[in-house]
């Protein structure tokens, strides 16, 4: 044979012939092989003479059979998609649950397996619920601020088309505004040759935060003065650049903004500070106006 003999069974082990004419007429069961292809099987006489005492030792009937490949089962996969929300948490928050939903169409794909990584890192596999959705609870605590990226994917099978999403895990400050002088409403007017830009940020258990990366940036608006107020004059020398400095005094980070040397000096500007926190952060902005003399 082609592969592992298979396991023969005779129903009546023995026979005895009255003469050459008689016939008998036996069972044989033949258990096939596992493995696919072509078999024989032969059924020899153990005993005789041959002519009018029967078969000679040896002599005997040949079976040829084959055993095929199983058949494949017959798939017909539908198309997947996955969909994942943005997670937006505070900085040094301890835990975050990203969700995955499995659909086909319209309809939720449950108990499926759906794999997870996290900044390239895998996190396993999470089976769908009877919604489609497969939740991960994601250790954030020491994730940095700015985007993670998540990709949820997932493999298919002989009814789903496998299919995969990235998403985002942002991680943001808790900005708690610009301190004074500057005023949240507006309404700061200066006159010096500087303006102190002073913010105050925390995570997410209130605790001030040192080393964050803050810079500030000043775009002019119109020449028009909207502010009311007008702040005591600051004649502190300028910083260079825009990177803010922290003070661990007054927790906060601080900017001197040079302004004496600007061409258009007097009217409305707006001030930024981005903090690197991706797309979950939001812009944090002030209005102030510049009122010099010339």
């Amino acid at each position: 044979s082609a592969a592992p003999n298979p396991t023969i069974t005779i129903t009546t082990p023995t026979t005895t012939f009255s003469s050459a004419a008689s016939t008998h007429s036996t069972l044989v069961s033949i258990v096939a092989p596992d493995t696919p292809g072509t078999y024989t099987v032969k059924i020899a006489a153990a005993t005789g003479t041959g002519g009018s005492g029967g078969l000679l030792p040896g002599n005997g009937v040949v079976i040829n059979f084959t055993v095929a490949e199983a058949d494949e089962p017959t798939c017909n996969p539908v198309q997947t998609s996955l969909a994942m929300p943005e997670v937006c948490i505070l900085y040094h928050q301890n835990s975050a649950t990203v969700t995955a939903v499995l659909t086909a169409g319209t309809a939720s794909v449950s108990d499926k397996p759906i794999e997870f990584t996290v900044d390239g890192i895998s996190y396993g596999a999470v089976t769908t619920d009877a919604s489609g959705i497969a939740s991960l609870e994601l250790d954030t605590s020491a994730l940095s601020v700015g985007n993670h990226t998540v990709v949820a994917s997932f493999a298919g099978d002989c009814d789903y088309k496998p299919t995969s999403m990235s998403g985002n895990v942002g991680v943001s400050y808790l900005f708690t505004g610009f301190q004074q002088p500057i005023n949240a409403d507006g309404s700061s007017v200066f006159g010096g040759r500087s303006v102190p830009v002073k913010i105050r940020i925390a995570d997410a258990n209130g605790q001030p935060v040192p080393d964050a990366d803050a810079h500030v940036f000043f775009a002019f608006g119109t020449p028009a003065i909207v502010g009311t107020d007008a702040e005591p004059l600051a004649n502190t020398n300028g910083d260079r650049g825009n990177t803010m400095r922290y003070d661990a005094t007054a927790d906060q980070y601080i900017f001197n903004w040079d302004v004496g040397a600007l061409a258009a000096q007097n009217g409305t500007y707006t001030v930024r500070v981005d903090l690197g926190e991706g797309s979950c952060g939001a812009p944090h902005l002030a209005t102030l106006s510049l009122k010099r003399k010339k």
